[in-house]
């Protein structure tokens, strides 16, 4: 299965919102990789990195992150990207041979724009509601955005017509083990699936 447009699913922490991606098209999966509780640890990911084919892998720092995960994810070749929030670039200092993604907030990027571009970014995951798209628009021209998506627009037309390289979306929890459900991101892939 193909998708109209590039799609990065983030908060990915349990294989079943993984493989579902996987098996919609999805191309970019990022997983919270660390300690705290909303994380998983980088076993789990490489662990589902294993049943899961098909789509990239970012892992999600911030700038508590250890030394030890880092060097750890700077010698996986599993691991394609990392990602960041625009106020964690500096932990990007440390990696070596990662593409970056870097979540920025509309609000942020007149006063984080030289710091975000001078990481070189991959994309950019950018958040805001819909109405504030100028910046957007300006930032798509430097480095491929792709606009994050809370809720389903009121069509398709609503975000496959904008001037941004794809969407992103966000994984969830599971109800229990092996039991979810995928309501909020099949609405949204099954729009995008290609014909």
């Amino acid at each position: 299965m193909s998708l109209k447009t590039k799609v990065i699913v983030g908060n990915i922490t349990n294989l079943s919102d993984a493989r579902y991606c996987a098996g919609m098209g999805v191309d970019l999966l990022s997983f919270p990789v660390g300690d705290s509780s909303n994380q998983i640890s980088l076993a789990t990911f490489l662990e589902i990195s294993e049943w899961v084919a098909g789509p990239s892998y970012a892992i999600e720092m911030t700038n508590d992150v250890d030394q030890n995960l880092l060097q750890k994810v700077t010698e996986l070749e599993v691991i394609e990207y990392v990602r960041v929030k625009a106020a964690d670039v500096s932990i990007l200092a440390t990696l070596r041979n990662k593409k970056v993604i870097v979540d920025v907030n509309a609000s942020e990027w007149g006063e984080q724009k030289d710091a975000i571009l001078n990481m070189n970014p991959a994309f950019l995951v950018w958040h805001s509601s819909s109405a504030g798209f100028e910046n957007a628009i300006e930032a798509n021209h430097l480095v491929p955005v792709l606009f994050s998506l809370n809720a389903v627009p009121n069509s398709y037309d609503d975000f496959t017509s904008w001037p941004m390289a794809g969407i992103a979306l966000s994984g969830t929890a599971e109800d229990k083990p092996g039991q979810k459900d995928y309501e909020a991101l099949a609405d949204i892939l099954e729009l995008l699936e290609a014909d």
